[in-house]
């Protein structure tokens, strides 16, 4: 067996820190990589476990295990793109985990100006519809608006204090909500899907008359809605992708 001498082992030493160098200078994070790679195994394993006849919210998911794992990651990587991967995504699981009072807590305790909030305002909404509960999703997401330093920010949620307001019912604070959207936003994605939001607010709420249109069938032939008038007619929307 050939034997290690101290040059060796200092080439091998210096090819390890090479590496990651190396990874660096052509735009990659290899800190993000390996968070991705636990994110991926995390919901394989999650995704096994039901597939097998276990429930999400079952303590015995073993999901549950990586929370804390990638938590923890978070709170000490150095890498802003991995560290955010991170926390967002354990908080995620806790949604998923039936636990969302504690992805509030461990929210509610981050800095309104940490980069993670791009990612997280999300997860606070999926949280805010799994307990059917949007005051805290509101409270923090004005909480964002009138304080975060990041302009994306903002707009993400300002989207989702409307969004709330909207799944509440209060359809007037949910128009001034994107109506800020676009003020403040123009010339934005964000803009343009908020005036698609307002214009469904105004004229596709149940009870509504359905807007006249004109379309053609999947062999080319011409439908207009109003020749149905009088009947009983079933909007079925598709796309074929």
């Amino acid at each position: 067996m050939m034997k290690l001498t101290e040059p060796m082992m200092s080439l091998i030493l210096a090819a390890l820190i090479a590496l990651p160098m190396a990874a660096r200078q052509q735009g990659e994070d290899p800190e993000a990589s390996k968070v991705e790679a636990m994110i991926r195994q995390v919901w394989q394993e999650h995704d096994d476990y039901i597939k097998k006849g276990g429930k999400a919210t079952d303590a015995a998911n073993p999901a549950r295990k990586s929370i804390e794992a990638l938590w923890e990651y978070g709170q000490k990587t150095g890498s802003a793109k991995a560290r955010s991967r991170a926390l967002s995504e354990s908080l995620h699981l806790l949604v998923h985990a039936g636990l969302v009072d504690e992805m509030q807590r461990r929210a509610d305790a981050l800095k309104i100006d940490d980069p993670v909030w791009k990612s997280l305002i999300s997860v606070l909404s999926e949280g805010a519809a799994e307990k059917n509960n949007y005051d805290f999703l509101l409270a923090k997401a004005k909480a964002l608006t009138a304080a975060s330093p990041d302009s994306e920010v903002k707009a993400l949620a300002r989207f989702a204090v409307a969004r709330a307001h909207w799944k509440r019912g209060e359809t007037d604070q949910a128009k001034a909500a994107f109506q800020a959207i676009i003020a403040n936003h123009p010339d934005t994605p964000y803009a343009k899907d908020a005036e698609g939001n307002i214009h469904e607010i105004e004229f596709l709420n149940p009870g509504q008359p359905a807007p006249v249109f004109a379309s053609k069938t999947i062999t080319g032939e011409p439908v207009i809605l109003s020749a149905f008038k009088g009947r009983a007619v079933l909007l079925n929307f598709w796309a074929s992708w």
